[in-house]
């Protein structure tokens, strides 16, 4: 039993105003729809980034969620060549990454 419908939405077919909290998406045909959003509050932290694909998701009690991916390029500081990174926490706001020996966040 299925408990969602998915539906991949290439960069080409949907375009996202985060100012205007609006989507617009491409149907068969070339025609466009336009969904308003509702902001989580973690929207409001995506400003300069890049945005990637998304999903349009139907849920089982007829709810519909666009998850979009975004992206934004980082600078990461220099490490010395002996130095063993095993933990990286990409977040939206930050990077940390460390070992047993440091923890830097930026």
């Amino acid at each position: 039993m299925f408990r969602r419908w998915v539906i991949w939405l290439d960069k080409k077919l949907f375009r996202l105003d985060v100012k205007s909290w609006r989507a617009s998406i491409m149907l068969h045909g070339g025609r466009w729809i336009t969904l308003r959003l509702l902001m989580e509050s973690i929207m409001r932290s995506l400003g300069g980034m890049g945005l990637g694909e998304a999903r349009l998701v139907l849920m089982e009690d007829g709810d519909l969620y666009l998850d979009a991916a975004f992206s934004r390029t980082v600078t990461l500081p220099e490490m010395s060549a002996n130095a063993k990174v095993i933990a990286v926490d990409v977040d939206e706001n930050f990077i940390v990454h460390g070992n047993d020996d440091f923890v830097k966040s930026f």
